[in-house]
């Protein structure tokens, strides 16, 4: 398949786990994740909990996908684990867990609040300090009733932003403290996003400043407080802005600080629960068992959209699909189209042109899901009629280039190899557009390639004009046509297929339908599975003696 040309960039920022180089995630081909020397992110890992090859990223149409190559202890996507070879969409702020590291999805399409932390590390008038699980265990009789509401309340929310507002709500019910803000760590320590907040002193809680030193205490994956608030004789501080208590308490998923649930309070009346530490670690335990359950649902929703969408694509795809086997005058042909994960949109058609005329076509859509399936149709269907209607190879490819063409949004197109066979003549003529994927395979000889000059992709230029090229063809040979699937295919070891082991495959066969056969049977073989990442279309078509 053609590589799209518009990608969304993707940054992984390291969450949890021990220090690593900053990942770097390919744009035009598959990102390998794992401990082997060959992976493009490379985790090195003496307990062995991350595999050789362990997981995969990769952009498809509009999406990026990442995919578990068969690990021996699972890749997570937001606490859920996911299954072997199966691709799932990545969203923002998506967490992707391979043994002890957990990596935050950054696409740059975040629409939450932004503001940045201040740097307080300098003063050294005012403390901060970590409360272990046991300073934190100690909760007033009276505020359990409160507690159990406000657990009933977190474990109901169903997203975010419904959690986001819960959780503050409940949090200064039950503390005393009168500011709080759900935030999110950004591009490293500096850069704050700020999920919900809520403010009970009458200021603005949208202009909320965090002390930098309270969350890097928090990033730990325990809870920080300002424990002494002495007047600094200088430098900036919690201290200028008014604020006579603070803390921060990291919300986990997994082993991962996930977000900080913020608190703070100003002036000296204000008064502050002396359980409020052991109320507050509460509400953050319960905010992660709720966040886990949210992002299981979402991924749920994702994969049944995601499912619906490819199957919708399936069913458009095989509807204008011709059979699988079939006959025109003295040339007959079979083919198979195995969906891919992605249903790329492969097309190809057959067809009688009149006395001893047939023409046929294969061709591969950039793109996955309904708008490559949509594409591919809009496309077969226009070049049937195109060719029906002139019979010359080239005036058709023209044609429906300049339908495609404005059709096609940014970085979509189509490749397409298509000739018309003249059986009085002996002559194929041809249009090679962008596609290059075909054999010549002569009775008394070995599968070839037939030198093309070729022609853009379509889609890419409406203007473009095609030209018909030639070779001759004789009874008992065949021409073989393939999706770049075929090829591209993988191994376990990421080695390709290639079209020298396609031809080893072709010149042991006998047929049309042989051929087709064998080229699965030898792709599901090298590959170790079943399934495919894309389309894989083959076509055989012989002029039978």
């Amino acid at each position: 398949m053609p590589t799209d040309t518009l990608v969304i960039p993707m940054k992984l920022e390291v969450v949890a786990g021990p220090p690593v180089p900053a990942p770097a995630v390919h744009r035009d081909r598959e990102t390998i994740i794992g401990r082997g020397e060959g992976c493009d992110i490379r985790l090195a890992d003496d307990t062995l909990s991350v595999s050789r090859r362990h997981a995969s990223l990769e952009h498809r149409g509009s999406r990026w996908m990442v995919t578990d190559r068969e690990s021996r202890h699972g890749t997570y996507l937001n606490g859920s684990k996911l299954s072997p070879q199966v691709p799932t969409a990545l969203v923002e702020n998506d967490l992707l867990t391979v043994g002890p590291w957990t990596f935050r999805i950054n696409l740059g399409q975040s629409r939450a609040m932004h503001t940045m932390s201040f740097d307080d590390s300098s003063v050294t008038s005012q403390r901060v300090e970590r409360l272990a699980a046991d300073q934190t265990s100690r909760l007033a009789q009276h505020r359990l009733d409160l507690l159990i509401n406000c657990a009933a309340d977190i474990t109901a929310a169903t997203d975010e932003a419904e959690l986001a507002s819960v959780v503050l709500k409940c949090a200064l019910d039950g503390s005393g403290f009168q500011r709080g803000a759900l935030i999110r760590q950004f591009s490293g320590e500096v850069e704050v996003q700020i999920l919900g907040h809520e403010s009970r002193d009458g200021t603005d809680a949208s202009v909320f400043q965090f002390s930098r030193s309270l969350l890097r205490e928090a990033t730990t994956g325990q809870m920080a407080r300002l424990a002494s608030l002495a007047a600094p004789s200088s430098g900036s501080s919690v201290y200028e802005l008014g604020i006579t208590a603070a803390i921060c308490a990291p919300i986990m998923l997994n082993a991962a600080p996930v977000a900080y649930l913020y608190l703070d309070t100003r002036g000296k009346r204000a008064t502050v629960a002396g359980d409020a530490t052991a109320f507050v670690q509460i509400i953050t335990r319960l905010s992660g068992l709720a966040l886990l359950n949210i992002k299981r649902l979402e991924l749920k929703q994702r994969e049944e959209a995601l499912h619906g969408e490819l199957e919708a694509a399936r069913v458009a795809q095989q509807f204008i699909l011709p059979p699988d086997a079939g006959q025109a005058h003295a040339l007959r042909y079979a083919k198979r189209v195995k969906p891919g994960r992605f249903v790329a949109g492969d097309l190809f058609d057959f067809l009688d042109l009149g006395p001893n005329k047939v023409a046929a076509f294969l061709g591969d859509v950039c793109g996955e899901g309904v708008g490559a399936a949509m594409l591919m149709a809009a496309t077969q269907s226009h070049l049937h009629a195109a060719l029906v209607h002139h019979g010359d190879p080239a005036q058709a490819v023209t044609i429906v280039n300049r339908y495609v063409a404005p059709r096609c949004s940014a970085g979509k197109f189509v490749s397409l190899w298509l000739g018309v066979f003249d059986l009085e003549r002996g002559v194929v003529e041809f249009v090679d557009a962008g596609h290059g994927h075909w054999l010549l395979k002569p009775f008394d000889g070995p599968a070839r390639a037939i030198p093309s000059e070729g022609g853009l992709l379509l889609g890419v230029d409406g203007s473009g004009v095609y030209e018909v090229e030639r070779f001759s063809i004789r009874p008992g040979d065949r021409i073989i046509l393939y999706s770049d699937g075929v090829i591209e295919q993988s191994s376990p070891d990421d080695d390709r297929f290639g079209q020298d082991r396609l031809r080893e495959v072709i010149d042991r066969s006998t047929g049309p339908d042989d051929d087709v056969r064998l080229v699965f049977e030898a792709l599901e073989k090298f590959a170790g599975r079943a399934e495919f990442a894309d389309d894989t279309t083959v076509a055989s078509i012989e002029w039978m003696k």
